[in-house]
């Protein structure tokens, strides 16, 4: 199970940084943040340290990603706030991921 997270962290994160459309760039941002919060469901035998340091690494490249979009203003401000909510929405969820690593993998 966890092995499909990370791959579709992955697809997103990469889908993320290519592309053109304000309404894409929310849905995909959303699916994102909704496959970060999944991860602490997985049975932790199933995860190890290499794919929660790309994920992680992922999440900071979409971050980044989201506030060029912003800083660009390439999106109307209603937009710009969904997009800034779902930053705010990534950073916790990986602050959630980080903590669950910690409790659970001792890493």
């Amino acid at each position: 199970m966890s092995s499909v997270i990370f791959e579709r962290a992955a697809d997103l994160a990469k889908d993320i940084r290519s592309a053109r459309r304000t309404a894409l760039l929310k849905e995909m941002a959303t699916e994102f943040v909704q496959v970060l919060e999944s991860l602490p469901d997985c049975r932790v035998s199933e995860v190890t340290a290499a794919p929660l340091d790309r994920m992680t690494t992922d999440a900071d490249r979409v971050i980044e990603t989201i506030e060029q979009w912003i800083d660009a203003g390439r999106a109307t401000d209603k937009d710009e706030q969904q997009l800034a909510s779902a930053v705010y929405e990534i950073r916790d969820a990986i602050e959630q991921i980080q903590h669950w690593r910690r409790h659970y993998l001792g890493a």
